[in-house]
């Protein structure tokens, strides 16, 4: 399953309702660094989830801290 060829698996999206050209809120934010550090990894795997590969958490982490496009999407 690591190696993402197991075949079923899915990926979860998460969806925020926020202005255009406006930043995500805090608590939003908050959240989306927590489920990258490695105490929401432990409480993913806790839950039966998977963390995200660690290239991708950490590519993750760092558009997270980046300026939020235009669109208000995160590149993937």
């Amino acid at each position: 399953m690591a190696d993402q060829t197991y075949p079923f698996r899915h990926a979860i999206y998460l969806y925020f309702d926020k202005s255009l050209n406006s930043p995500l809120p805090d608590a939003v934010q908050e959240f989306l660094a927590f489920v990258t550090m490695r105490d929401g990894e432990e409480t993913l795997i806790k839950a039966g989830w998977f963390p995200l590969p660690p290239t991708e958490a950490q590519s993750r982490a760092v558009a997270l801290r980046a300026p939020v496009e235009q669109s208000g999407a995160m590149q993937r």
